[in-house]
């Protein structure tokens, strides 16, 4: 491909309001025609809307283990996880006697030279069901050609601090039957070089060049990148203007740009600093990766870190596509300032039905450092959560359709028997020969913190089919460093909302072996998202009924919640009641909670609140969910806010399906979530009268019922239910 040859890349974002939450919890505006407008002056000037949810094997002191041959096995139809599955049937692995020093060739025949297209893998089963075996997509058309699913592409690499020179195995090449891609970059910054960068411009910094980033400087900023020089390398590419995104290829300074235009009296071009630079080589390279079929919706950096949005062009140009835009980020660093770590997110509304939100993050590196890791995904969670914009602030980015969580997550293989690390490194490398990825996986630190509860609590992934992403040689294909064990560091998880865990497939998720830039391979995933349904809400009962449905909560049970007072002190937890979508129920039932319990963090609520749900039948019910949400009050004199303790959300579906019994109860014992981790537990019954799936039991409310009001009240049954 000739960069000559790129289309134009135009900028969205200057077309988008920006709201300060989504739809989640509160009502998405209809028709929302883009303005152009900026979002410093917007969230000024607007008044804020009222802000209203691998396999890892356990290591119980027990060596690695190997696939045994009486191990039970699925099909690729089947749900694993191989971040929840266990492996204590299997028998124990026989180590070899620690090897002698490795020399280089010893070094590239345990590196193996395994095809991943070529490996097929049977996972172990698990009724968990963390890992989702890849999918085929069926439906050939994207959205935006008239097919029936979103189709999403997302891409992660660590850069490496060195310049891209070549995207063609990472980004796909002017994809067809897409609508989104996005893409999350990790140690982005380096020089773009005179010769590279097809001008006169002088490209200066205060920062040390790249090349220098040693195994010190990797201590203090959290790096593991070593100055290596690639063993291959490709075609330089353009640099393009940098703020507020592109507005050309031509040249052309971008509206709103403070930069000057004019040369100095020295003839030269203007000197740019390296951030400047590398962004627009960034967006240079990116446009003409994707071709002209697609337009930046959004972007986000935060020093070495960028995520940005790129949406079909046909579907910008539709009136409301886009709603609910909004970003953010949460710096890890030293301070919570250095932004060599942390996250950014960029979440909005498609064709005003289904909401989405993308996280890029890179975590803290190095073996050992597993708790810093989840300490840097509760920051982000719950920085994010702080900025008041995304969704409910007492909720977590989790409360989306869809959530997507990607980027150099750090996290390690974990062989804790094996203290010598050229012995570890050399099983490791044995199973990357044998192709046994599940093996590699199943001693996974990430899927250990998952299937513990302890981060990223109901997100998923596709099982790794390919070799550990880090820590190779720079270069083309795979050859790893002996001074790291080989991980799966590089990341893609999913979340969905209950009502909508079955409206997403993942159809590839695949490492980018051709990078060269890093001593990470990137790595790509692509999946088809069904629409979200909208249900059908009614202001007045069904034809010959004499009331709405009903569900009355009872009997609801906090146990071992979290202090949200600190260590030492107990909290006064009481219970919100957050139905999705919020007008499923009545307006004055949207403010109902429980009474506060003081001091302790095993509550018992004596409270028996109900709800009437304005939907015709069970078909429009299981499309809306109720999320219970457990609040500290804060008893301050000076009135200080309430602290979240965690929520559970529960699937009207699933409740619903008590209808069909003769008892009409749903009960339930769920964890509670707090940004990702389980912390305690809530229990409870429900008493439903709606409709089953079935009809069996269609309706049984006036059984119960002490007493019923006239057909066609505008806000239904009123009645205590017996």
């Amino acid at each position: 491909m000739e960069e000559a040859g790129s289309s134009p890349t135009p900028d969205l974002r200057a077309a988008h309001t920006l709201p300060t939450h989504t739809h989640f919890l509160n009502e998405h505006p209809s028709g929302l025609k883009v303005t152009n407008s900026d979002p410093d002056q917007l969230m000024a000037s607007e008044p804020q809307p009222d802000q209203g949810l691998f396999c890892a094997s356990a290591y119980d002191d027990k060596p690695p283990t190997a696939a045994g041959d009486g191990e039970k096995v699925v099909g690729d139809a089947s749900p694993v996880d191989f971040l929840t599955c266990s492996f204590e049937d299997q028998p124990t692995t026989v180590m070899a006697e620690k090897p002698a020093d490795i020399d280089d060739e010893a070094q590239d025949e345990m590196a193996g030279g395994v095809d991943p297209s070529q490996v097929s893998i049977d996972w172990p089963e698990d009724l968990q069901g963390f890992i989702v075996p890849t999918q085929p997509d069926l439906e050939a058309l994207a959205f935006f050609e008239g097919g029936p699913k979103f189709k999403v592409t997302i891409c992660s690499a660590n850069i490496g601090n060195k310049m891209i020179r070549d995207m063609d195995d990472w980004v796909p090449v002017c994809p067809e039957h897409t609508d989104l891609v996005v893409l999350g970059m990790q140690e982005s910054t380096y020089k773009v070089k005179k010769e590279d960068s097809g001008s006169d411009e002088e490209v200066v910094s205060s920062d040390e060049d790249a090349d220098s980033n040693s195994e010190t400087e990797a201590e203090m900023t959290g790096n593991e990148s070593e100055a290596e020089t690639p063993r291959a390398s490709a075609a330089s590419a353009a640099s393009v203007e940098e703020e507020p995104m592109l507005a050309s290829l031509e040249g052309q300074t971008p509206r709103g740009s403070r930069r000057k235009s004019s040369f100095s009296g020295s003839g030269r071009a203007p000197r740019k600093s390296v951030t400047e630079s590398v962004w627009q080589h960034h967006t240079s390279k990116l446009a003409h990766q994707l071709g002209g079929n697609f337009v930046l919706l959004e972007e986000k950096k935060a020093g070495q870190m960028k995520l940005f949005v790129y949406i079909r062009i046909e579907l910008s140009e539709q009136t409301g596509m886009v709603t609910n835009l909004v970003k953010g980020s949460e710096n890890t660093g030293v301070g919570h300032v250095l932004a060599n770590k942390g996250g950014q997110a960029i979440s909005f509304t498609l064709n005003g039905t289904t909401s989405f939100c993308f996280v890029n993050s890179h975590l803290a590196a190095h073996e050992g450092k597993c708790d810093k890791r989840n300490s840097n995904i509760q920051e982000i969670f719950e920085g994010l959560a702080n900025t008041g914009r995304f969704g409910n602030k007492n909720l977590d980015i989790a409360q989306y359709d869809h959530t997507f969580w990607f980027g150099d997550m750090n996290y390690r293989t974990a062989l804790p028997e094996i203290s010598d690390k050229k012995l570890k490194h050399k099983v490791v490398t044995d199973w990357v020969a044998e192709k046994n990825y599940a093996e590699i996986a199943a001693h996974d630190e990430l899927g250990r913190e998952v299937r513990e509860g302890r981060i990223l609590t109901g997100f998923h992934s596709a099982p790794p089919n390919f070799r550990p992403t880090f820590k190779v040689k720079r270069g083309e294909g795979v050859e790893y460093n002996m001074k790291r064990t080989p991980s799966y560091c590089d990341r893609v998880l999913w979340h969905s909302a209950p009502r909508h865990e079955n409206n997403i497939i993942c159809s590839e998720f695949t490492s980018c072996e051709g990078f060269i830039t890093s001593d990470h391979k990137p790595v790509r995933a692509q999946f088809a998202v069904t629409p979200s349904p909208v249900m059908e809400i009614i202001e007045h009962v069904a034809p010959g009924e004499s009331i709405f449905p009903q569900i009355k909560f009872s009997n609801l049970k906090g146990r071992d919640l979290h202090r949200a007072d600190g260590p030492g002190f107990k909290s006064d937890p009481y219970v919100v009641f957050l139905c999705n979508p919020p007008n499923l129920i009545p307006e004055e039932q949207r403010k109902i909670t429980t009474k506060s319990i003081t001091q302790t963090l095993n509550p018992d609520w004596v409270d028996e609140p109900f709800f009437s749900l304005r939907a015709r039948n069970y078909e429009e019910l299981e499309k809306g969910s109720f999320t219970l949400l457990i609040m500290d009050r804060d008893w301050a004199v000076t009135g200080g806010a309430d602290d979240t303790m965690g929520n559970v959300t529960l699937a009207l579906r699933d409740i619903c399906k008590a209808g069909d019994t003769e008892e009409g109860i749903f009960t339930f014992e769920e964890p509670v979530i707090r940004y990702g981790e389980k912390i305690g537990t809530l229990s409870g019954t429900i008493e439903v009268n709606t409709p089953g799936p079935s009809g069996v039991v269609p309706f049984k409310h006036s059984a119960r019922c002490s007493t019923t009001v006239a057909a066609g009240a505008n806000l239904g049954c009123k009645c205590v239910v017996m």
